[in-house]
Order: C-alpha cells, then sequence, then structure tokens
C-alpha cells in the first residue's frame, strides 16, 4: 500500500487528498461544496 497524496486546500490551506471535498471548509476546486453551519 502506498501513502495517500495530500495536497492543500486552495480556499482553506488545509491538508486533504487530492480529488475530494475538504472536511475542513467544504470546498473543491475553490467552490463550496458543503455549506458549513456555525
Amino acid at each position: 500500500m502506498s501513502t495517500p497524496n495530500l495536497v492543500k486546500c486552495s480556499k482553506c490551506g488545509a491538508l486533504m487528498m487530492s480529488h475530494r471535498v475538504c472536511k475542513a471548509c467544504g470546498s473543491y476546486n475553490k467552490k463550496e461544496i458543503i455549506s458549513q453551519e456555525a
């Protein structure tokens, strides 16, 4: 097995797996996919 390919989120800078929605801010490719509630 290999380690997952981690990249920085273009919106918040958190580490995330490539081609996935960022768990920290809910964005993908600089677009908000999952709205963050307060």
